[in-house]
């Protein structure tokens, strides 16, 4: 059973939220107001909490609770951004006071990572990321630049649908390794077990708040040598990065997980909220580039026939009307190696028909989905549920449609 968990801030409270699918446009905007008062009127205690961390290290951190369970323990948010699960008998000491909660500036953020990461790494600021590298300052700004413009492209694509996305609360944090072996070591502090990390070279953390990546293309080694060559003057630049191999994977992976940070900082999705695995990577996968062979063809955004989950797709081999409703209703299938590959082929191509063929009512959907919190329930009848309130409940026909659809790409 579900652990209910009792809300510090309970931002819809004497605001039953509907499912039904008339629920107007107006009345949404009466309910994001609303709940942004709330917001704001409870942003007024600041907690000081030091406790010890999995590894036996104490650790301070300065934020606002959102949540409190049964048995004592709390989720905080710090002013960084950053999400933290303390369980009470975790807590050296806890201090309260009426300092209202305000996020770190850019600045004091990066002072702070400066701290963290030390002498070695370096912080750069763009107009919404700060980049932390020990790659090149010239790989850096490329891709702060690239960070920036995907941001631009994915407001583009999604206000469409959710009109109320915000601008983030806190820096989106990019950390960015020189090599693969520096980022296997990082990352195996935070995700070893949760995902195989020899397949990996980019991941965004939800409770960091944070992507992390490394440089897979070489361009490191080509920098050094135009370096060492007395060529101070090479730009690193599109033409110059995607032209080396294996660079259009590194740079699908790169994009996808920029969309999660940013669809979690905008308003699209709390982080904490029960949202389905499929709608959260379904999403992120629709801004992959749609051909990871020809990398120049496409950078990112508006969504394209992704060429590899297309395939993933049409291999599926198990009954698709049966297998969508498992997917809506579990993120198991998603998670598990055995199937996640089916699956994850399957969530882009319903996300993608949806998206293009489905857009009225999958506006709808989103826009309910981003106002759900921590404090929503959740089970695999609810998800349904939530589904078929604005995509209706013959299924004989929308998998119709859907296979219809699938075999009519190219």
């Amino acid at each position: 059973m579900k652990t209910a968990y009792r809300p510090v801030v309970t931002l819809t409270q004497g605001l039953p939220l509907t499912s039904c699918a008339a629920l107007n446009y107006v009345i949404r905007k009466i309910f994001l107001i609303l709940i942004f008062t709330l917001c704001v009127e409870n942003l007024c205690a600041l907690e000081t909490v030091r406790f010890r961390a999995k590894n036996g290290a104490e650790k301070e951190c300065v934020g606002r609770i959102l949540l409190k369970g049964p048995q004592g323990e709390f989720f905080l948010l710090a002013q960084d951004g950053q999400l933290f699960h303390i369980p009470p008998n975790s807590v050296v000491s806890h201090a309260s006071d009426e300092t209202p909660f305000v996020p770190l500036t850019t600045q004091e953020l990066e002072e702070r990572l400066r701290d963290e990461f030390g002498t070695d790494f370096h912080v750069l600021a763009t107009d919404h990321y700060l980049i932390v590298y020990n790659t090149s300052e010239k790989y850096a700004k490329w891709i702060g630049d690239y960070f920036d413009q995907f941001y631009k492209t994915y407001h583009s694509v999604w206000t469409k649908f959710v009109p109320e996305l915000q601008e983030p609360l806190f820096p989106l944090v990019v950390i960015v390794f020189s090599d693969k072996k520096q980022f296997d070591q990082y990352a195996r502090q935070e995700v070893e077990g949760a995902l195989p990390l020899e397949k990996m070279s980019a991941y965004y953390h939800k409770w960091t708040n944070r992507v992390v990546l490394c440089d897979l293309s070489g361009i490191e080694k080509q920098l050094e040598e135009m370096e060492n060559a007395g060529r101070r003057g090479g730009r690193v630049n599109n033409s110059t990065i995607l032209s080396r191999p294996g660079t259009g994977h590194n740079l699908s992976a790169m994009i996808h997980e920029a969309a999660h940070q940013i669809g979690c900082n905008t308003g699209m999705f709390s982080r904490l909220a029960p949202i389905p695995l499929w709608l959260h990577e379904g999403i992120a996968m629709l801004h992959e580039l749609p051909d990871v062979e020809n990398p120049r063809r496409k950078e990112s955004g508006t969504p394209q026939v992704n060429k590899i989950r297309l395939a993933h797709l049409r291999t599926f081999g198990k009954d698709p009307n049966d297998s969508v409703q498992t997917m809506l209703q579990t993120d198991t299938v998603l998670r598990s190696s055995q199937t996640a590959q089916d699956y994850y082929g399957l969530s882009w191509g319903f996300t993608y028909f949806l998206y293009t063929k489905k857009q009225k009512e999958f506006a709808k959907y989103l826009q309910e989905m981003a106002l759900k919190t921590a404090t929503d329930p959740d089970s695999p009848t609810l998800r349904l549920q939530d589904f078929e309130n604005h995509f209706g409940k013959n299924w004989n026909k929308l998998q119709k449609d859907f296979v219809r659809y699938i075999q009519s790409l190219r």
